[in-house]
């Protein structure tokens, strides 16, 4: 969980967001260009390449989180709460093994979820 109990742990999260990407990305190209053949000469540095546009998609979506956060209009000390109550939430549908999650409160009409089924209104 990013901390539901103490505020630290999510501050943490978002720092590791700043620098796992670019981390990820220089051990993939050391790696491949470590063990990639000696002989395919300048295609080993064509095939590290291919590390860096994860790097570049994954710091696209931190700040698309970032951006999707800032235009609730939000506090910032707010984001905890909201990342924790997920956290939670999520915790116990594993733990009570749960199948099938249902949406309480207004949605319009014809709303499908991922796998293309309709929500289910249950009653407040």
């Amino acid at each position: 969980m990013l901390g539901w109990r103490k505020r630290g742990p999510h501050r943490r999260q978002q720092r590791l967001d700043i620098a796992y990407p670019a981390l990820l990305a220089a051990t993939l190209v050391m790696a491949i260009l470590l063990l990639s053949p000696a002989g395919l000469g300048r295609w080993r540095w064509l095939l590290a390449a291919t590390a860096l546009p994860g790097m570049v998609f994954d710091y696209l979506e931190n700040a698309s989180v970032a951006a999707m956060l800032d235009g609730k209009r939000l506090p910032r000390e707010s984001y905890d709460a909201i990342v924790s109550s997920g956290d939670i939430a999520l915790s116990h549908v594993d733990a009570e093994g749960y199948r099938a999650l249902h949406r309480i409160g207004g949605i319009g009409g014809g709303q499908t979820d991922l796998t293309g089924q309709r929500f289910t209104r249950l009653p407040f």
